[in-house]
């Protein structure tokens, strides 16, 4: 951050503003002047720039002049939250001393906000920040997370640098704490991997879990007590690397990194945020214990022939409110009215959710009944205290308590009940007085209490009858006048007012207090429906797509009939073509794929995948019938995209990947393979995907999916045990090809590359001189031989020139519609302009086809 221009000569409060700005260089310090957070400087600078909003300075035009910006104290959330998305953090000085006494006010930073600690009202929908922590005990390292929102603090996996930023990738932290002594590891790999969390420096040596403690107690300057340590046991989870993680977009796409078209989007029918973090949590986390899938699986049988039952708890649901993040809002002092108003809408809700389940006679469903049944004093407590309707942000603000509940609060509203009717005692004693009715006694927090009299009639009264008032303010039309008695009584009710404010307020932090006694019901009360919600969302996908309860394999045998990919299939229907597949260890534990790019072979490779998480982590999948074994990893190695963007090329990614794989794996686990050997020359990249079909069957003998484009493979797998060919079905008819998504035994002796780039939409000429040259090619086929001959040189011959005139030199008809759809926003089309567009598509394509 850049440092701050002083002004030659600084007034006391400035002096203040950089007495406690230097503990906070690398924060912006929002400094309370009244009912604005003031910034000096180049946090003034910066914050303009961010926030969009003026730029001036204080002393403007002397020599004490500095930079100034600023914006009201009830508006600062929104604006702390750009600063916080901008990859600012924030330290909140706030006024600790009255301002109404002399000298100037005394002012501390009373919380720092970071990416990572942030607890916003106006965050995304169910966003979920995390802060991370990386620590080094002896040689091993360590990393954990905090959700800051929920409390919740949980180990990462792995000891070694590269497992911790597997770990990074997967989680996306905000912030990473990290201890100064390793910065100089840490920055270089954060920065050359694209990684976006913030990273901090800390002083502490400590656990990762301690650190992250710490940390948040400092910024917050809290007790954190709403923290808890949550961990699942190595034992009875799967692991799931980054790789795969991002291969298979389990809770992101690869195309923007946003939620949509993952799978976690696609099975996600949650109503509550708690519901949104457990289903994101089991994704990343499936179960390696037979029993505890099972236990979930019988959730979602239950609930998914209950559509009414599942309808009205959907109903219900929306009524619960996030209540860990409430918890933590109250431990962070950033709590209102609003938050005990939500809490109490959940105590309310609560007894409708019991209702609709206590008439099922399922022993499942009823089983879910004593976690969501309240045992806790709190929901009276807040019954009794809280005025529901138009509830304020501020504690001090409204009159949000309840009659009754507190003595004290209520005399003081006696007072103002008082009030009104002095005022109006008062009026009418003015206007006996001074001899007129048109006359109006009122109070405003600007003026205060005044008698106003328009000019019209003031002009009719005799002066000596005003004599006793003083003229307050002058208007267009009126006059207004205070007096002695005036005077006194709006003293008096303006003290009683700040009585009011000071006493709610008091409320206020004792329901807080009372709330924080039952901490712990309350998150174990949040974790239930979380459960109900999650149970309940699964069961809604698993009937609205026709998913199907999954059997346990006690033998190892992967079986899957008509299965489906859950994503596509979503999207596309009935026209998703369904497929089998069959894994063991006897006769099928290796099947090669091979076929045309576009033909589906990494669809179905994915798709296998999909459906073994989902039954890992308790879901039904998209199949007729499956029976699937409980594995130890799933390993996936495809595409190289992401590892491009960190300077690491095609074929490195691959083998980079692929050691991973063949490091790692067991007889126990699954491993998906898709075109292993692209980066490199054919003969390269065909050895090495034969050794590596050779060390799968006779070395770790797992489970094995390998799609490949070399049907070189097709009589390598015939000769090895335990192998199996497949291909992706293709209908060819008329030198045209039509992919039939199909997967079927045996394998598919052509790669069908120049039909694939005839429908990319290559030049004519190019393809005519690609399809002499395979001619050749086969002629001369090297596929029988055992050690692969060189290409003969008179394959290798100069391409004709095109001429200006050649048909490939004006776009083909294939080109014009890519465009056309490329150009179609789908979200605002209509049907009637659809048909308009497929219309203009098929004219345009006939006449091309007619000019040809």
């Amino acid at each position: 951050m850049a440092e701050n221009k002083l002004p030659k000569k600084l007034t006391p409060m400035l002096r203040q503003y950089m007495a406690i700005k230097a503990n906070y260089q690398d924060t912006i310090l929002l400094f309370r002047l009244g009912d604005f957070y003031e910034m000096f400087g180049s946090d003034a600078e910066i914050s303009s720039q961010v926030l969009h909003i003026a730029l001036t300075a204080r002393h403007k035009g002397s020599e004490n002049e500095i930079a100034m910006c600023g914006f009201p104290h009830f508006s600062a959330e929104q604006y702390i939250k750009k600063l916080i998305k901008a990859g600012h953090k924030v330290a909140i000085c706030d006024q600790t001393s009255d301002p109404s006494l002399p000298g100037i006010v005394e002012r501390q930073v009373t919380r720092v906000i970071t990416p990572g600690t942030i607890v916003s009202d106006t965050e995304e929908e169910h966003k979920i920040r995390l802060l991370a922590a990386i620590s080094k005990n002896n040689n091993a390292w360590e990393i954990a997370f905090c959700n800051v929102s929920t409390g919740e603090i949980f180990p990462g996996g792995g000891t070694t640098i590269p497992d911790l930023i597997d770990q990074i990738r997967i989680r996306d932290p905000q912030e990473i704490l990290i201890h100064h002594d390793h910065h100089g590891i840490f920055v270089p790999i954060i920065e050359q991997g694209h990684i976006r969390g913030l990273l901090t420096n800390v002083t502490t040596k400590a656990a990762a879990q301690d650190m992250i403690g710490t940390y948040i107690r400092s910024t917050q300057q809290s007790t954190a007590e709403h923290l808890y340590h949550s961990a699942v046991e190595e034992s009875k989870k799967i692991t799931i690397d980054e790789i795969t993680v991002r291969n298979l977009e389990l809770v992101r796409n690869n195309h923007d990194g946003k939620v949509y078209g993952s799978l976690l989007d696609t099975i996600n029918a949650t109503i509550t945020a708690h519901g949104y973090r457990l289903l994101h949590s089991m994704l990343l986390h499936p179960l390696a214990e037979r029993e505890a899938i099972q236990s979930r699986l019988n959730f979602v049988e239950a609930l998914k022939e209950k559509g009414q039952l599942r309808r009205t708890l959907q109903a219900n649901l929306k009524c619960i409110s996030d209540i860990e993040k409430i918890i933590a809002k109250i431990v962070l002092r950033s709590a209102s009215p609003r938050d005990l108003g939500a809490l109490l809408q959940t105590f309310h809700t609560l007894p409708q959710l019991l209702e609709a389940l206590k008439p099922e006679k399922s022993a499942v469903i009823q089983s879910l009944i004593p976690g969501i049944a309240y045992q806790g004093a709190v929901s009276q407590l807040l019954e009794n205290a809280i005025e529901m309707e138009n509830l304020p942000q501020s504690a001090e603000e409204g009159n949000w308590i309840k009659g009754g509940f507190d003595k004290e609060l209520d005399a003081i509203k006696n007072t103002f009940s008082q009030a009104q009717d002095w005022l109006k005692n008062y009026e009418d004693e003015e206007k006996k007085k001074i001899g007129t009715d048109q006359i109006k006694v009122r109070f405003n927090n600007i003026t205060g209490c005044f008698l106003e009299i328009s000019k019209a009639n003031l002009k009719n009264i005799p002066v000596e009858r005003t004599l006793h008032l003083t003229r307050k303010q002058t208007l267009v039309n009126a006059e207004r006048f205070a007096s002695s008695a005036l005077y006194e009584f709006e003293a008096e009710y303006v003290a009683s007012e700040e009585k009011s404010r000071k006493r709610q307020a008091v409320i206020f932090q004792s329901l807080c207090a009372d709330i924080l006694k039952e901490k712990d019901l309350l998150q174990i009360l949040a974790k239930k429906l979380a459960e109900l919600d999650v149970w309940v969302s699964l069961a809604h996908i698993a009937d609205l797509q026709h998913y199907v309860r999954p059997e346990f394999s006690s033998d190892g045998k992967l079986e899957i009939e008509a299965g489906r990919h859950p994503i596509i299939a979503k999207k596309l229907g009935n026209s998703f073509v369904p497929n089998d597949t069959k894994l063991n260890h006897e006769d099928e534990q290796l099947v090669l794929i091979t076929g045309p790019n576009m033909g589906g072979k990494s669809t179905y490779l994915r798709q296998v995948a999909l459906i073994e998480i989902l039954f890992l982590m308790g879901s039904f999948v998209p199949a007729k019938r499956a029976s699937l074994p409980i594995i130890d990893r799933l390993f996936t190695r495809i595409g190289a995209q992401d590892h491009l963007l960190r300077g690491m090329s095609t074929f490195m990614v691959e083998m980079t990947e692929t050691a991973n794989i063949l490091n790692h794996a067991t007889k126990d686990s699954l491993i998906i393979l898709d075109e292993i050997g692209r980066g490199t020359s054919t003969y390269d990249g065909l050895s090495i995907a034969w050794a590596i079909c050779e060390y799968l069957i006779h070395h770790i003998q797992a489970k094995t999916l390998f799609a490949s484009h070399y049907h070189e493979l097709i009589n390598v797998v015939e000769s090895l045990p335990k192998a199996e060919n497949a291909s992706v079905a293709i209908a060819e008819y008329n030198k045209q090809i039509t992919f039939l998504y199909k997967v079927i035994p045996g394998g598919i002796g052509k790669s069908y590359g120049v039909e694939v780039a005839k429908r990319a939409g290559l030049p004519l000429d190019v393809l005519d001189h690609a399809q002499n040259i395979l001619a050749s090619l086969e002629k001369d086929s090297f596929h029988s031989s055992s050690s692969p001959a060189p290409i003969p040189a008179q394959l290798i011959v100069p391409p004709t020139p095109l001429s200006p005139s050649s048909p490939s030199s004006s776009p083909s008809p294939s080109s014009f519609v890519l465009d056309q759809l490329l150009d179609i926003n789908i979200d605002s089309l209509t049907p009637l302009d659809a048909l308009m567009k497929l219309k203009d598509m098929q004219e345009k394509i006939k006449t091309e086809k007619d000019n040809l």
